[in-house]
C-alpha cells in the first residue's frame, strides 16, 4: 500500500525548506551588517586571534540569526496554513531584526556598547538627542527608508517560494550548514582555551558582538586536573595588576657627555649683518646670532629651530 504524502504536510515541508534558505539569505545580510563591529576594533595581533575573529564572527552571527528563524519564523510554518502569512510574517520579522543589529552596531562604533539592560540610559539619551535634531523630513526618511527595507524583505522572500524547488535539487545546504556550524563550535572551542591561558589577543574579543557569551570551561578542566585554578587566579591578579605592567623609565641614571674647552654664545643683534659680525668676532662655530628685533622671538626662533611665526601655534607652552 503506497501512501502519499498528504497536501499539507507537502506545504509544511515545501515552508520549512523555503524558511531555511530565507534564513540563509538574511545571514549573509547580517555578516555584512556585522561588518562594522570587526572594522570599529583593534584588529588582533596574532594569526591565532584573526583566525578566532572571523570563525566567531560567521559563527555566532550565523547563529543568532537562525535562533531568531527557528524561535519566530520556524513555529508559523506549522501552525499557519495560509503561505502569504507565513511569508508576510518572516519578512517583518527579518526586517526588524536587522534594523535592531544596525542601530546596535552604530551604537558600539560611537559608544563602545551593546544594546542591553546596562545601556538603557545612553539609549534613551540618543533617543532623545535623535527626536529633538531631526525634523519631520528626516523622520520620514527613516520611515521611507524601512518601507524600503521591508519591501526588499518580501521580494526576497517571494523570489525564493518560486525558486524553491530549483534550490532543492541541488544539494548545497548541507556543506553550507555544516560550515556555519564549524565556524561557530571552533569559536567557542578557542575560546575555552584562550580563557584558560588568558591569551589576550583572545579573551579581549569578548565584547565585540552583542548577545556574546563564550564559552569557558575552567571548572570543568579543574575537575579532570587539566587547569590548576590558583595558579590560574595568580596569573589573572597578575595580568590585571597594573603596578606590574608599570614603566620605570630611566632604568638607569641618564648622562650626556661634555666636552671641556667648547662655548656657546648667544647673541641678539638689531643689525642686518648679523653674518658679517659672525666673521669679525671669529664666533661662526661657537656662537648663535638671531637677528630678530623682539628678544622673545629671538629665543623661540633660537630654541626651536623655527620661524617666529610659528611661535603661537605650539599646542604646549614655551
Amino acid at each position: 500500500m503506497i501512501l502519499a504524502e498528504t497536501p499539507r504536510r507537502q506545504r509544511v515541508t515545501k515552508l520549512s525548506r523555503w524558511g531555511h534558505w530565507f534564513t540563509f539569505f538574511n545571514i549573509l545580510i547580517a555578516l555584512t551588517i556585522s561588518s562594522l563591529y570587526v572594522f570599529s576594533s583593534p584588529a588582533p595581533s596574532t594569526a591565532i586571534g584573526v583566525a578566532y575573529l572571523f570563525s566567531n564572527w560567521i559563527g555566532h552571527i550565523a547563529f543568532l540569526t537562525f535562533i531568531g528563524f527557528v524561535i519566530l519564523i520556524l513555529p508559523l510554518c506549522y501552525l499557519v496554513s495560509n503561505v502569504k502569512v507565513v511569508k508576510a510574517a518572516a519578512a517583518l520579522v527579518a526586517a526588524v531584526g536587522l534594523a535592531l543589529l544596525a542601530f546596535d552596531a552604530l551604537l558600539y562604533v560611537k559608544h563602545g556598547v551593546h544594546v542591553s539592560f546596562s545601556s538603557a540610559e545612553l539609549v534613551k539619551s540618543e533617543t532623545r538627542i535623535m527626536m529633538d535634531t531631526l525634523g519631520w523630513q528626516q523622520w520620514g526618511m527613516l520611515v521611507l527608508l524601512f518601507v524600503v527595507w521591508l519591501s526588499f524583505q518580501l521580494l526576497l522572500a517571494n523570489a525564493l517560494w518560486k525558486r524553491i524547488e530549483r534550490f532543492m535539487l541541488h544539494r548545497y545546504a548541507q556543506p553550507i550548514g555544516l560550515f556555519f556550524i564549524a565556524c561557530f563550535f571552533i569559536g567557542h572551542a578557542t575560546h575555552i582555551w584562550a580563557d584558560a591561558n588568558l591569551y589576550q589577543p583572545i579573551v579581549k574579543q569578548d565584547d565585540m558582538f552583542p548577545l556574546s557569551y563564550p564559552a569557558t570551561a575552567k571548572t570543568l578542566m579543574a575537575k579532570y586536573g587539566m587547569l590548576d585554578l590558583a595558579n590560574y587566579e595568580q596569573r589573572k591578579a597578575l595580568q590585571l595588576d597594573r603596578k606590574v605592567h608599570q614603566v620605570n623609565y630611566p632604568l638607569k641614571p641618564v648622562y650626556c657627555s661634555v666636552t671641556p674647552g667648547i662655548k656657546a654664545m648667544f647673541l641678539w643683534v638689531e643689525s642686518d649683518n648679523a653674518d658679517e659680525l659672525a666673521v669679525e668676532f671669529n664666533l661662526q662655530s661657537q656662537g648663535i646670532f638671531v637677528n630678530n628685533p623682539n628678544p622673545q622671538s629671538a629665543w623661540f626662533s633660537a630654541q626651536y629651530g623655527l620661524p617666529a611665526l610659528y611661535e603661537g601655534w605650539l599646542p604646549y607652552p614655551h
